[in-house]
């Protein structure tokens, strides 16, 4: 299409079809054990390939990032998923005393 990105860059591909293609990768998520996910998985870029060749590409091509939560066991998928992870807030209170200048073994 003229004036497309060649890039997956947020919704640029997606307007449009965005509660099916959203559906479609929900559907990966949604699998009982990694071998499912890899299964489902597969089946998406060949569901986006006719309409998104690129995103299909994409897809495609990041797979191995994508299904990277698979290699843990599945009690911890969710926390993976997670887009609110706790330990960057923990890292930062724990932090914060050294960025004051202060220090544990510099007190008496």
């Amino acid at each position: 299409m003229p004036g497309q990105r060649s890039t997956l860059d947020g919704k640029t591909h997606l307007q449009g079809i965005e509660p099916a293609t959203a559906s479609l990768l929900h559907s990966v998520y949604d699998q009982p054990d990694a071998a499912s996910v890899n299964a489902q998985f597969a089946r998406v870029p060949d569901a986006l390939e006719e309409k998104l060749p690129q995103v299909a590409a994409h897809l495609d091509a990041a797979r191995p990032d994508i299904l990277a939560f698979t290699a843990f066991p599945k009690a911890i998928w969710r926390q993976i998923w997670s887009n609110n992870p706790r330990s960057g807030s923990t890292a930062r209170s724990a932090a914060a005393p050294a960025s004051s200048g202060s220090s544990p073994a510099a007190t008496p």
